[in-house]
């Protein structure tokens, strides 16, 4: 049945359309190295952000270890 532009639509794929089990696995192959190359940046991304804040802890205890004994030098 034609459209209001005249376009014939059907309802149903043909069977030509249909995707093979092969295509189908490689379309799952894809999506799921997808989402492990998703988990993978998040998860190097959180540890950055862990080696930074670990450092910025000792860098910051370090200096105020070193000004509380500086201070009792005084």
């Amino acid at each position: 049945m034609p459209d209001y532009n005249g376009v014939e639509r059907r309802s149903e794929p043909r069977v030509e359309d249909a995707l093979t089990h092969g295509e189908i696995a490689e379309l799952r192959r894809i999506i799921e190295s997808e989402r492990r190359m998703r988990w993978l940046w998040s998860t190097l991304r959180n540890v950055a952000v862990w080696i930074v804040a670990v450092i910025t802890g000792i860098t910051v205890g370090y200096q105020a270890l070193s000004d509380v004994v500086k201070g009792l030098a005084k």
